[in-house]
């Protein structure tokens, strides 16, 4: 296994890095370099290829979009004998290639310290510049009262940032507004006023700023007091810039409020409940009694789609029976002699049903019948079963 080379810290692994991928931006340069000399010389002249494209696809693999960018990035970037210039030896192959399509002026405000990304998002800028008409731009002038060019253009940028305008607002001094527009030192602020288009101001201290005019591809020296001086008179020493929002875009800022840590609430916990008593079930419990009172034999076999009476008796009997009492009332039997009576007449009712074949309404009298044979069942006692055996055996 190859063993690596290590590095103390991050900063002498970040330098290495920076020189190899410098190095290899070098590299490009030089291909880009010697492929245009294949392209304007006579050098390929005894080699049997007719032009660069063919020589660099078949000796290379490289399509034409790949040679065009080579040799874009040498011209644009290289100073003539395969080197970088000195402005762009910190910038990688990726994002030099993403600088071709900028205006010049435009690519000269990219720093090698931002990303891909920003590099893109500024290319997204131009691109949205360039989809308006120089007729429209001219229409826009015609309808833009005579105003401070930087103050227009702090008014158009601080619209959607109402947070950077309140802060503006109440900024001591100018190096306050500095660190509210360029907290990390420098800045690129992107804004379009009508009438004249896209401008890039491009803070890189409180002397080195530049103004770049997008349609021209013009660029105007500044100082940071300029910028200033505009949002000095834009906003102006008011107490309170939310008003002052308010009266020069027409609606209220709307700010987002950090979202503050919730406050714990202190809870108590719910003192457990006494255990309730539960009686105890008794030792012993009755049997059921063994026999059930049978079906009366004038009663028609039920369908197989009917549920049978008797059969669901004997099934639940066990489950629902009660404990029973040590005596027994005389009330108790006529009342159980009653749910006899009833359960004879739901039985004809049933008859009736079957024989004229009314499944449904036979089906309901089988319910029924349970019904009135689960309350005779509640008093399962040896005179109650006789006296109910005989009066079936009757039947």
């Amino acid at each position: 296994m190859t063993e690596l080379t290590t590095y103390s810290t991050y900063e002498e692994y970040k330098a290495q890095l920076d020189r190899a991928i410098t190095e290899t931006t070098q590299d490009f340069v030089v291909i880009g370099h010697l492929l245009m000399q294949a392209r304007d010389t006579d050098i390929l002249s005894s080699s049997g290829y007719t032009s660069m494209g063919d020589f660099a696809r078949s000796e290379y693999g490289l399509d034409e979009s790949v040679t065009s960018r080579f040799i874009n990035i040498a011209e644009k970037y290289g100073d003539g004998s395969g080197r970088l210039k000195a402005e762009y030896t910190s910038f990688t192959y990726s994002k030099l290639g993403e600088m071709l399509t900028l205006p010049s002026e435009v690519a000269a405000i990219v720093t090698p310290d931002m990303t891909v990304k920003d590099i893109r998002e500024i290319k997204s800028e131009v691109q949205e510049e360039e989809k308006i008409s120089d007729v429209e731009v001219m229409i826009e002038a015609s309808q833009q009262p005579d105003s401070d060019i930087l103050e227009e253009f702090m008014k158009a940028y601080l619209e959607n940032r109402p947070e950077e305008f309140i802060a503006l607002g109440h900024a001591e001094d100018t190096e306050d507004a500095y660190d509210i527009l360029a907290p990390q030192g420098r800045a690129t602020l992107i804004a379009r006023v009508p009438g004249t288009g896209k401008i890039m101001i491009s803070i890189e201290s409180m002397e080195d700023v530049k103004a770049v005019y997008v349609r021209e591809n013009r660029t105007e020296e500044l100082a940071f007091k300029d910028i200033d001086n505009a949002i000095m008179s834009l906003i102006g020493p008011v107490p309170f810039p939310e008003q002052r929002y308010k009266d020069i875009y027409g609606r209220d800022p709307e700010i987002e409020e950090a979202p503050k840590k919730p406050e714990k609430v202190k809870t108590s916990k719910p003192k457990s409940k006494p255990k309730e008593s539960v009686p105890k079930a008794p030792e012993s419990v009755p049997k059921a009694p063994e026999s059930v009172p049978k079906s009366p034999e004038s009663v028609p076999k039920a369908p197989e789609s009917v549920i049978k009476p008797e059969e669901s008796v004997q099934n639940q009997a066990a489950d629902i029976m009660p404990e029973p009492k040590e005596e027994i009332a005389t009330s108790q039997i006529s009342e159980v002699m009653s749910h006899y009576d009833e359960i004879l007449r739901k039985a004809a009712e049933l008859q009736t049903n079957l024989n004229n074949v009314e499944l449904a309404a036979a089906h309901q009298m089988c319910v029924e019948i349970k019904a009135w044979l689960d309350k005779a069942l509640r008093f399962p006692y040896p005179e109650i079963q006789a006296e109910l055996e005989k009066n079936w055996d009757k039947d």
